[in-house]
């Protein structure tokens, strides 16, 4: 006879031993280049599997943007995991396929052969009961602590659901402390996120064409084949023609070969292949909407936001092509419009993770470290490499130099680094350095060579 599984005991059968943080940070400081401080570190601060670990190519970690992609996701690199990783790379030459590689040979291990060097260490330091499996537990456990719920869910893997029901009691402080994660100006992601590559159910086709060319229900469903030149890239409506983004037009080429013989209709449903009522269709998109953790956003969000784009995102992402970061006053200028609403603009687009902004300029997300994380990035890296000159930090934070002082100036008042001559460093590693032959001593460090 089949018995049903209750939540609760689905709960109790999924336990893990959480790490001891302290003897885990100890063992990274002692074993952090040698292979099971690497494997340690992966598991521990990026949350890979076993198998991810073992398959990991320097490919996929990219530094200037402080990520590290494995399949069906993309992880944030925190400063120590990104410089212990670089540092990695350069001892290696900057060469060779492989992350992880053994200590004698530098072959290319077994996923056993990490688990078993990984145990050896995690017993010396007292972690007997704590597997590989269980460290990537501990990192999803301590994300669902200070990020909101489908941040961890996309780094992580997990399905909502399966956070939920295993981490029950970080999923309910986070939800209850914590205020809601989502709203209309990270939509770009979120389509993105929702819509796969081959999705080519009556969903996937309706969420398309609202978020890419702003279509309303009525002009969906209303919607047919020949409206559209393929040829041209563009939408006749009734009222209006539109310009087809070669990639949506490449899609509607093979949905038409897919169902034009089916329909005239470009949006039909999945089983009698006929059009969708409108009650239907939202209901439809809703559900969708919701499954993804996108349940605050609306037909009307996902409209708005294709006009934003066109109007407004693209062409500022465009011009950061060419150059490294721009003013409200430039986004005005290009777009002849006032400072306030460029101000506005950007502002949208740095909440939906498309600029990051550092004091009054604006970069292209990933070509500069978030300023939130500056300061632990500048503090790891004097803590590994000592003593250094302010452009050597700068390179480090991809800003200017003039651009770092700001924060090299605020870490001096905060006493958390000391400054020799043109050098800075932590307090406990300052030492006196012989100024060149004929280099003059600046005063301060707003007189300190740019």
């Amino acid at each position: 006879m089949r018995t049903t599984t209750t939540r609760a005991e689905c709960a109790l059968k999924f336990q893990f031993n959480r790490p001891d943080a302290p003897a885990v940070a100890l063992i990274l400081k002692r074993y952090g280049s040698t292979l099971p401080g690497l494997v340690i570190r992966l598991a521990w601060q990026l949350g890979l599997q076993r198998s991810e670990i073992r398959a990991l190519r320097w490919e996929q970690i990219d530094f200037a943007r402080s990520c590290v992609s494995v399949p069906g996701r993309t992880i944030p690199l925190r400063p120590e995991t990104q410089i212990a990783l670089q540092d990695l790379w350069v001892s290696r030459r900057m060469s060779g396929d492989w992350v992880v590689l053994t200590d004698r040979g530098a072959r290319r291990p077994t996923e056993q052969y990490l688990s078993n060097a990984c145990r050896r260490v995690l017993d010396e330091y007292g972690q007997k009961d704590v597997r590989l499996a269980d460290l990537r537990y501990d990192f999803v456990a301590r994300e669902l602590l200070s990020q909101d719920w489908q941040t961890v869910s996309r780094i992580s893997g997990l399905e909502p659901r399966t956070l939920k029901l295993h981490f029950s009691e970080e999923w309910n402080r986070r939800r209850t402390d914590a205020p809601a994660p989502q709203s209309a100006p990270s939509l770009g992601r979120a389509l993105s996120s929702i819509l796969k590559d081959g999705d080519y159910t009556a969903c996937g086709v309706a969420l398309r064409l609202i978020g890419c060319l702003g279509l309303y229900q009525k002009e969906l469903r209303s919607l047919r084949w020949d409206m559209l030149d393929d040829s041209a890239g563009r939408l006749a409506l009734p009222d209006r023609t539109l310009d087809v983004p070669p990639e949506l037009l490449a899609y509607l080429r093979e949905l038409r070969r897919r169902n034009g013989p089916l329909s005239e209709y470009v949006l039909i449903s999945d089983r009698a292949r006929r059009p969708i009522e409108p009650a239907c269709l939202s209901r439809m998109i809703r559900t969708v909407l919701i499954r993804a953790g996108c349940d605050n956003i609306t037909l009307r969000d996902l409209r708005s936001e294709c006009v934003f784009r066109a109007g407004f995102a693209e062409p500022v992402l465009r011009s950061l092509e060419s150059r490294h970061g721009l003013m409200k006053s430039d986004a005005a200028a290009l777009l002849n419009i006032s400072d306030s609403k460029a101000a506005e603009g950007l502002r949208r687009m740095a909440e939906s993770g498309q600029l990051i902004r550092s004091g009054h300029y604006y970069y292209a997300a990933g070509t500069i470290v978030p300023p939130d994380m500056q300061a632990d990035a500048v503090l790891a890296y004097l803590s590994q490499h000592g003593a250094c000159r302010r452009g050597q930090l700068a390179e480090l934070l991809h800003l200017e130099p003039r651009q770092v002082l700001p924060l090299l100036e605020r870490l001096l008042r905060e006493e958390r680094i000391s400054r020799d001559g043109t050098r800075y460093s932590l307090p406990s590693q300052l030492r006196l350095l012989p100024a060149n032959p004929g280099e003059p001593e600046p005063e301060s460090a707003h007189s300190e060579a740019m």
